[in-house]
């Protein structure tokens, strides 16, 4: 059986505000979904992340947003994308690190806190 990635959810407390970051500073664009409805995707790479406005004033919210995604943005020069996105006002938690492992990862938050990765992969790139 052969299971492919096909959703991944961030959540956020201001669609508006989060939907501005993703789309300027990521370059990415909405293909469905609308700020009415709460809810915006964008299909990056084929794969479709959804960007879902959550009410703050539900006790669940707090446990969903801001928080590590576990997502990672896989690109060629890290050092390059860091820099690029530091320009356009981007906060890093934490700047290109090489690891053990022989690639590279970054951390950036967007509008909300919500954390995002960004990974090098030694001498590949898809």
């Amino acid at each position: 059986m052969l299971l492919l990635p096909d959703t991944l959810r961030i959540f956020t407390h201001s669609l508006v505000e989060s939907c501005r970051f993703y789309e300027e500073k990521l370059g990415w664009s909405v293909v469905g979904g609308s700020m009415s409805e709460g809810f915006v995707i964008f299909r990056p790479g084929g794969v479709q992340i959804i960007l879902e406005e959550v009410d703050k004033r539900i006790a669940c919210a707090e446990q969903l947003c801001p928080r590590f995604t576990g997502l990672s943005l896989r690109c060629r020069s890290i050092d390059a994308v860091y820099s690029s996105l530091v320009a356009c006002g981007v906060e890093f938690v934490e700047q290109p690190t090489e690891m053990p492992w022989g690639g590279w990862l970054a951390h950036f938050k967007d509008e909300e806190g919500n954390v995002i990765s960004l990974v090098e992969y030694e001498g590949e790139m898809a």
